[in-house]
């Protein structure tokens, strides 16, 4: 075998390996919350919701998963004020708080906290996650906020793990957007 052949033949080998490696990596990092898990959480009043029936009825879902912690307090804020200021008019997607509240060293506080100021009539709808069950399900670190969108049939369409921003926001609305859009044009 002349040293070009064995060049090439190790190049496509390595290229194989890594390949392989990637499609591990995408396929094990995809898998990890393709769907929403048929988990049920309650809300700050405690009203129990199945969350992998939030989208029932093709209504798309922007999932932020934080943890009432100082630390998250910014994040949170942060992804309401831009999900809010960014709505494009007639959107669908509903926008939901998943609270990981195994992560609070004052489970009780925060979950009074969410209590007063959690209103039903008005989004967003927060759901408590007691023992981190549902972060974990989502493969979500702790300490981390991490936005999921979900198309209306409840597949993982999107995933922002930076900071929030009004351009993530508006990304995040335009690919539940996109997803509805889509579905609804294939009809």
């Amino acid at each position: 075998m002349d040293a070009r052949t064995q060049v090439t033949t190790k190049a496509g080998r390595a290229l194989l390996v890594v390949s392989a490696v990637l499609t591990t990596l995408v396929v094990s990092a995809g898998e990890r919350a393709l769907a929403l898990p048929p988990l049920t959480l309650a809300d700050p009043r405690g009203v129990p919701h199945r969350m992998d029936e939030l989208t029932s009825g093709g209504r798309p879902v922007i999932l932020i998963v934080t943890a009432p912690t100082l630390a998250a307090e910014s994040d949170q804020r942060g992804w309401d004020e831009a999900l809010a200021t960014s709505r494009p008019e007639g959107a669908t997607a509903q926008i939901v708080f998943l609270e990981d509240l195994s992560q609070s060293w004052f489970p009780g506080t925060a979950r009074d906290a969410m209590r007063e100021s959690f209103d039903p009539t008005r989004g967003p709808l927060v759901l408590i996650d007691e023992e981190g069950v549902a972060r974990r399900a989502l493969s979500v670190d702790e300490d981390a906020t991490v936005v999921l969108v979900y198309e209306g049939h409840g597949r993982l369409v999107a995933a922002h793990a930076a900071g929030p921003s009004r351009q993530a926001a508006a990304r995040a609305w335009t690919q539940a957007g996109a997803t509805t859009s889509a579905r609804l044009a294939g009809r």
